[in-house]
């Protein structure tokens, strides 16, 4: 129980198939289809064997067919526990077949090898337990028992005799529950080992994520930094050129933007703001979300519009903000030259939903 709440607490998502007893079991595999044939064989042999012993054989073959379609629910693969529809659809095939399989043995002292639908029900109702269906596989055995206990005594058998024949039914109905209780345990074992080898798979992966994203930082730093300061060291002292310190600024500024606004910083935009911080433009670039566009083709459109807007800009300012994710208004653009300020507020495809016009 403590595994299960430490998963949850992680946070983590499990792997895709989670280990449960019907996993186990290999429900839906070769194996269960092959011990489905072996079931069928065996079921069929004592039938045909024991058709000379019945009033009817059309109806131990009727039973002998519902036998077999509930038994075939049982190797329908689906996670535990089994689905509650097809529970009763085996636990009816159980007392439909031994109503039918009852009433139609000859009446003497009590069926023998004719009462082959007890094996049948009894291995049925054993996987249906399996199957995290114990309470179900229960009241399946009493209502088989009751009926065929009916039966019994309706015809004068020993009711009490035939009620003993469900003695080892019951024994391995219940070795079947105990035995999916032990399973229980070591398929929630398993998903725990699984569940931890996923947590180190993405706890390697980050670490590989994050070690990229610093690398790629520091190269960005070095194409923007080392020329600017590999100057100053040629320089030997000399004062800069006003140009240089324009270039300087320019660098700084660049710099600025890969740390405080990581959003914004593609190649294309930090070309523009780098063309219009030489003509003079103040450009800023602010990123209060944290995270880009929700979609590729709204970043692009983005970096379209704002390298539209840096490319023609010749002096005065430039604002870009990415708001915080949730907001009707995503991206806010605020443009101010001499003949006045515009505004354009996009949204999360990075269509203009509003613009503010011009004013002085």
């Amino acid at each position: 129980m403590n595994s299960g709440r430490t998963a949850r607490e992680s946070g983590l998502q499990r792997p895709d198939e989670v280990v449960d007893v019907s996993t186990l079991l290999r429900v839906g595999g070769r194996g269960a289809a092959l011990l489905y044939a072996v079931f069928v064989f065996a079921l069929t042999t004592l039938t045909v064997l024991t058709l000379d012993n019945v009033r009817e054989p059309a109806i131990s073959l009727v039973a002998l067919g519902i036998t077999l379609s509930g038994a075939l629910l049982l190797t329908r693969k689906h996670s535990d526990p089994f689905p509650l529809l097809w529970t009763w659809g085996v636990i009816f095939a159980g007392t439909a077949s031994t109503s039918l399989v009852a009433s139609n043995v000859v009446e003497n002292d009590g069926p023998g090898r004719e009462a082959w639908h007890i094996f049948g029900v009894t291995w049925m109702l054993f996987f249906l337990a399996m199957r995290g269906r114990g309470i179900a596989a229960w009241v399946g055995l009493v209502l088989t028992a009751l009926v065929h206990v009916a039966w019994a005594t309706g015809i004068g058998v020993d009711a009490l005799g035939e009620l003993e024949r469900f003695q080892t039914s019951a024994a391995i109905v219940l070795v079947a529950i105990l035995s999916t209780r032990a399973l229980r345990r070591t398929s929630v074992e398993i998903n725990e080992l699984r569940l931890q080898g996923t947590r180190i798979a993405q706890e390697s992966a980050t670490a590989h994520t994050e070690g990229d994203v610093r690398h790629s930082r520091l190269t960005e730093l070095r194409s923007l930094a080392v020329p600017m300061l590999r100057r100053i060291v040629e320089s030997e002292g000399k004062i800069a050129t006003s140009a240089e310190q324009k270039e300087f600024a320019v660098a700084e500024a660049a710099i600025r933007d890969t740390v405080r606004c990581r959003s914004l910083s593609t190649p294309q935009i930090i070309q523009a703001a780098r063309g219009a911080r030489l003509r003079g433009t103040d450009v800023t670039l602010i990123d209060d979300r944290g995270a880009s566009l929700p979609t590729i083709a709204a970043m692009d459109e983005l970096s379209q519009r704002v390298v539209w807007i840096l490319e023609k800009a010749n002096g005065g300012t430039v604002t870009v903000r990415l708001a915080p994710a949730g907001r009707k208004i995503a991206v806010s653009i605020v443009v101010t030259t001499e003949l006045g300020t515009d505004r354009y507020d996009l949204n999360e495809d990075a269509q203009v939903v509003s613009s503010a016009p011009r004013t002085s």
